[in-house]
């Protein structure tokens, strides 16, 4: 195979402009073959990321006559800039073909064909281990700044942080059934969810939440099966109802204390998954799919649950919400929560010559 460079939009359109363009050495690669996954590896990690992870519209690859020891990247004393000149290039690709639209104007103009994308499959696979990098970096830094152990290696209700990123994302075999509490609650959110979102904005969705998801995943209904606790869950949802949602529940002993024995008796429930632990995941999910939540109400939440259910829940939903964030929002909150590591001081004692 011939060697490969990586071109953003701009230096694309300075080479059809110029018919030559001046760039690092170590951005051309030679690549073998396509089953050559560390060299393509190694040359979609030398990519700058202009954009989100796996955005491609704003890149196009030349591929390189490899002719001359002009462009010999193996040779030792290779030089550390190069010329490339339009006329070595053999043909010109977009990461995906559904980005040729973004440089087939100029290809026209100089009357140079945009061929199929060589490196499309690698491309898509590369990207999907990226987002997953990503998703859990993110979700281990929440567990850091919120003082809980984080740890790439960590397992959580039996699950691997990168299996917890699969279930979070979808990239799972729906046809497989649940494993672990983690994926039921997971899987059966949405489902849950809808019962009680009338709850959504009341005290009352602590009571509702709960049962809606208990009544999701059991064969029997809760009211049948737990005629007494229903009443009393009735009438605390009555109650309820009538206040806005709120964290200082945890000042409402009779509403703790009917949730503290509905897990004890309830078989849906670990020291992963409380009932409090269940309601703020459900309400932390639909808040940042559908609302943009601040980072001071992500830090309230989350340490709630750390005192109220524990540090194995808190560690879990931490990482949970981490990966349902997304880098930015994680990153409001590290400016928050460590606000010195991001101000700079600069002590210049600047000296003059006499």
């Amino acid at each position: 195979m011939n060697l490969f460079l990586c071109l953003t939009l701009a230096e694309w359109k300075n080479l059809c402009s110029k018919g030559r363009i001046s760039t690092q050495t170590s951005r051309i690669f030679e690549i073998q073959n396509l089953d050559d996954n560390i060299s393509i590896d190694n040359f979609f990690n030398s990519i700058p990321e202009r954009h989100a992870i796996g955005a491609s519209v704003d890149y196009i690859v030349a591929e390189i006559v490899k002719n001359s020891e002009e462009y010999d990247v193996a040779k030792e004393e290779r030089k550390s800039t190069q010329v490339i000149e339009l006329a070595n290039v053999i043909s010109f690709f977009p990461f995906r073909d559904q980005d040729e639209w973004n440089f087939s104007g100029d290809a026209e103009k100089i009357d140079i064909k945009i061929s199929k994308s060589r490196f499309e499959n690698q491309w898509i696979a590369w990207t999907k281990k990226q987002l997953k990098k990503e998703a859990t970096r993110n979700g281990l830094l929440l567990q850091e700044l919120l003082n809980l152990d984080s740890n790439e290696d960590q397992t959580l209700d039996n699950l691997s942080c990168g299996q917890i990123c699969d279930l979070l994302t979808g990239d799972i075999d729906v046809s497989v059934d649940p494993t672990e509490l983690t994926e039921t609650i997971i899987r059966s959110y949405k489902e849950f969810f809808n019962v009680s979102q009338e709850d959504f904005d009341k005290n009352s969705f602590w009571i509702s939440n709960v049962i809606s998801y208990v009544n999701t995943n059991s064969t029997v209904d809760f009211f049948e099966k737990n005629p007494e606790s229903a009443l009393i869950a009735l009438d605390l949802h009555a109650k309820y109802f009538e206040q806005d949602f709120s964290l200082k529940i945890k000042e409402e002993v009779s509403l703790i204390s009917y949730l503290e024995t509905l897990k004890n008796e309830a078989t849906l429930f670990n020291e992963f998954w409380s009932p409090l632990t269940i309601v703020l995941f459900t309400r932390l999910k639909r808040r940042i799919e559908f609302a943009k939540p601040k980072p001071e109400e992500i830090i309230d939440n989350l340490l709630f649950i750390k005192d109220m259910a524990g540090t194995k829940s808190a560690q879990l939903l931490t990482f949970i919400v981490g990966v349902l964030l997304g880098s930015n929002k994680v990153h409001s909150i590290e400016r928050i929560v460590q606000p010195q590591k991001f101000s700079v001081a600069l002590n210049i004692d600047l000296k003059v010559d006499q």
